[in-house]
């Protein structure tokens, strides 16, 4: 007797792959084992009816399915074949083994961005490490801010939360204003028998790109003596679109005026060496003067304050 397990079948059709699964096809034929009594002549059949033949389906060392013709779902993202094999065991632990290929007709989308925050204007880049698409749609965000103001407005509670879409493979884009911005990108697998197929992908929740507020900051203390420490009227500041900042000594002259306009980030602008401590070509003298600033905001906030510093020039 020779023991013997075929797969004569390990199909997946492509009428049957859609971008929700598909159905893979096996089937099998096997060794009639007979033989006959020799004291009667009757046929004796050595298999047992009572032991069913195993059926596995693997996707690699994975095993994932034990029905010869299993619905496959949801489908796999791959830009390469996928190699699946069925294995039929009978009683005796006899083996026959087959595969089949199946080629991905949906799509899976990844992205990172980078910076995720810092201050407007935030130059964002985003990496598109998306598999097995063939085109893809980036929907940006309004401010959350803005989208709950809007609603609050709108007549029915309900607005456009969508800010515009970009069509790049990977888009680099910058953030103007102050906020918190949601992205989502949506991946396209075109395909001519089933139609295309979609994957959407959410930034993490309560995850947002965010774009930081606008403040100024100045120093009350300023030692302009040439040790290298302090010699310098530094204010401090982020997400601003202009700055102008009026220095006036304590009779309320003016003493120095410096301004920056169309500021577009942190590169620019987060330390500002407004006064070296001279007018003109002259050491100003030590002591008390006041500060105006204006300032408008990425955020949209405008500000104007007035304050004081000391100026000292000992040395320690």
């Amino acid at each position: 007797l020779n023991n013997w397990i075929e797969i004569t079948r390990a199909e997946i059709p492509g009428s049957s792959s859609t971008c929700d699964g598909f159905r893979m096809y096996g089937g099998y034929d096997y060794a009639p084992l007979y033989y006959y009594d020799t004291s009667n002549n009757k046929r004796m059949n050595l298999r047992n009816p009572n032991i069913p033949f195993e059926i596995k389906w693997y996707k690699g060392t994975e095993w994932l399915y034990s029905l010869l013709n299993p619905y496959v779902t949801p489908p796999t993202a791959s830009n390469d074949p996928i190699e699946y094999k069925i294995e039929v065991t009978d009683e005796f632990g006899c083996q026959g083994t087959g595969s089949v290929k199946y080629y991905s007709k949906v799509p899976k989308s990844v992205f990172t961005a980078d910076p995720m925050e810092g201050e407007a204007v935030l130059k964002v880049t985003f990496t598109n490490n998306s598999i097995n698409y063939d085109s893809t749609l980036w929907f940006f965000y309004k401010d959350t801010d803005v989208i709950t103001r809007e609603i609050e407005k709108s007549k029915d509670g309900t607005t456009d939360s969508i800010d515009f879409i970009l069509f790049d493979d990977a888009p680099v884009y910058e953030y103007e204003r102050s906020g918190k911005y949601l992205v989502r990108l949506v991946t396209v697998k075109v395909n001519s028998t089933t139609g295309n197929c979609y994957d959407t992908l959410y930034m993490k929740q309560g995850e947002f790109i965010q774009v930081d507020t606008s403040y100024v900051q100045v120093p009350n203390v300023f030692t302009p003596n040439g040790d290298g420490k302090n010699d310098m009227f530094v204010v401090r500041s982020q997400s601003l679109q202009s700055l102008t900042i009026q220095i006036y000594n304590r009779w309320g002259g003016l003493v120095h005026s410096w301004q920056y306009s169309n500021i577009r980030g942190r590169d620019y602008t987060y330390e500002h060496s407004v006064w070296d401590g001279r007018i003109g070509n002259r050491m100003a003298s030590p002591g008390v003067y006041f500060y105006m600033y204006k300032y408008v905001g990425r955020d949209g906030k405008k500000e104007t304050k007035t304050g004081f510093f000391h100026l000292f020039r000992q040395k320690n």
